[in-house]
């Protein structure tokens, strides 16, 4: 049976907060068996209770039947989430809940809507980094 019209996985590989901008890096996975041409993508990120930022992108990204991809965006942080973040980073061994809701944009299928939820941890020895 062949896999049609499931939206991408999304998942976060890594996060750093950088001169009040987030720089992550996103696994995107096609779970289709044809390939995929991402036009956009419009994304929120919340940790805790607080935002960590809301933005979007043009992609023009075509992966692959059953592939993946690596994708680095970036975004303003929120000040609050931002200082939530910082606080972590000085805490080691702690964590935050996040919650990142897309709405990904692609061609000839209707748009796909996911939210994703997990935690995010401080990156050891490497301050502003999390995953």
């Amino acid at each position: 049976m062949e896999v049609r019209l499931e939206p991408p996985a999304l998942q976060v590989e890594s996060l750093r907060i950088e001169n009040d901008r987030v720089h992550f890096r996103l696994l995107v996975h096609n779970r289709n068996d044809h390939e995929l041409l991402l036009q956009s993508a419009a994304m929120s990120m919340r940790i805790g209770n607080a935002e960590l930022f809301d933005a979007a992108w043009e992609l023009d990204l075509d992966i692959g039947a059953r592939g993946r991809e690596l994708v680095r965006l970036d975004a303003p942080a929120m000040p609050i989430g931002a200082e939530i973040l910082t606080g972590l980073g000085a805490s080691p061994g702690t964590s935050v809940e996040f919650e990142l809701s897309s709405n990904i944009a692609i061609d000839g299928q209707r748009d796909a809507e996911t939210v994703q939820e997990g935690f995010l941890f401080p990156v050891p020895g490497q301050a502003g980094q999390f995953r």
